[in-house]
This record gives C-alpha cells, sequence and structure tokens, in this order.
C-alpha cells in the first residue's frame, strides 16, 4: 500500500504530524466505509488496533510525538497484506466488534484531533 509507505516516510517530520494523523483517518474511514465486508476478524482486529494507536498518538501527554503512529501504520500494513494473502481465520469474539464500534472510535480520534 503505497500511502502507507509514503506516511511512514513522514513519521520523523514532527512539523507535520497532524497531517499525517488526519491521512491516517482519511485512510482508516475509507477502509471501515469501503472495505468492511471484505475484511477477516483478523483484519477487524488490525484496524481496530490501528485506531487505538492512533488515539494513544494524539492523547500522549508530550506532543507533537510519533510515538504510536509507527505501530498505526504496521497495523494497516497488515489489514493489507492479509486482504492479499487471503488470510480467513474467524473468532466470535471478534464478531462482536462492530462496523458502528470502529466508526465512532476513529470519529473520536477525529473530533480530538480537530479540538487540539
Amino acid at each position: 500500500m503505497a500511502t502507507l509507505d509514503i506516511l511512514l516516510t513522514q513519521l520523523d517530520d514532527v512539523g507535520v504530524i497532524n497531517n499525517t494523523r488526519k491521512e491516517l483517518i482519511v485512510l482508516i474511514r475509507h477502509i471501515i466505509d469501503e472495505e468492511w465486508d471484505l475484511l477477516t476478524e483478523q483484519q477487524r482486529t488490525h484496524l481496530a488496533n490501528a485506531i487505538g494507536s492512533l488515539a494513544l498518538n494524539v492523547n500522549a501527554i508530550v506532543q507533537p510525538t510519533n510515538a504510536w503512529l509507527r505501530l498505526c501504520i504496521s497495523d494497516l500494513q497488515r489489514v493489507a497484506g492479509q486482504r492479499l494473502s487471503g488470510d480467513t481465520h474467524r473468532d466470535s469474539e471478534l464478531d462482536k466488534v462492530t462496523k458502528a464500534d470502529l466508526i465512532a472510535a476513529i470519529n473520536s480520534v477525529s473530533l480530538k484531533l480537530t479540538d487540539a
């Protein structure tokens, strides 16, 4: 996923951290809105982890920081990579994490970033 590779190169430039965060939010929303039904449970787990990592980055006490963004991007790469490999792992507990849950989570991160 070229976009993720580009975002990785931007992480050391703390001057563009907010732009990088915003681009990650757009990418995550796209995955939720356009690809949700195609995602395996494992991919959904990585997507949820990416949102959590992004939230931890946005809410970090010391700002600006790129801490947690590398993990966010790594999880998004796993979403893309597993889609290519055809992984179909299922976990009934993960079925309880809904699309609406992840939309609410990414919207919360987006609002926090907008308010900052």
